[in-house]
């Protein structure tokens, strides 16, 4: 027992160095970005992304969309997206571009949603050839922690936010394309027309 808490005792202080190593990398936001082609012009697209209420429709997990301040869309406007586990989680518009995309906030009442010390999700579409477009999503975030938080999200953490994007892309495409609810042995198949960036190690 008395070797256990030796080993926990050198963990948090080896934990405790390494958090507090200068790093400036660590004061960047860490992104990773996906992007799906649609079969729809930009315009089209739009309609149903300015619509802040769809998440659910296409986002795996998501049980309902609420949005709860009196302004739909633009900046300001507040959902709650709520996972069939009951468990739920607010976001706010704090970008706009009108026709293109905008930027929300993830949070919990005022705190940003935990762990993370900042947590940003772009929507961003562009016009392509041939009347098509492409939806980009982008997420942002800070880990708290210093040197330790910037490899927790390089090992572990980016894997996750990866293959949710990828998850959110090709359920995307999906709705967008089809007008119905996303059905997961369908946004399997579409995975594989998903393009991955900004992934390091």
């Amino acid at each position: 027992m008395k070797k256990v808490l030796l080993t926990l005792a050198l963990l948090a202080v080896t934990l405790l160095v390494l958090a507090n190593i200068p790093c400036p990398p660590c004061q960047q936001a860490n992104e990773v970005t996906v992007s799906i082609p649609l079969e729809m012009p930009r315009g089209q697209a739009w309609q149903l992304l300015q619509d802040f209420s769809l998440a659910h429709n296409y986002v795996p997990g998501l049980e309902k969309t609420e949005i709860v301040s009196t302004q739909k869309n633009g900046i300001g406007a507040h959902r709650e997206v709520h996972n069939v586990d009951g468990s739920f989680i607010e976001e706010t518009i704090i970008e706009w571009d009108q026709g293109y995309g905008f930027v929300i906030r993830l949070h919990k009442g005022e705190q940003v949603m935990p762990p993370m010390k900042l947590a940003q999700f772009r929507y961003q579409l562009d016009d392509e050839a041939d009347n098509r477009s492409r939806m980009t999503l982008t997420m942002s975030i800070k880990m708290p922690m210093g040197y330790v938080g910037l490899k927790l999200h390089q090992w572990f953490i980016q894997s996750i936010i990866r293959d949710n994007l990828v998850a959110v892309a090709a359920g995307i495409k999906l709705y967008y394309e089809s007008g119905q609810a996303v059905v997961e042995v369908e946004r399997e198949g579409m995975k594989e027309q998903v393009e991955i960036y900004g992934i390091d190690g």
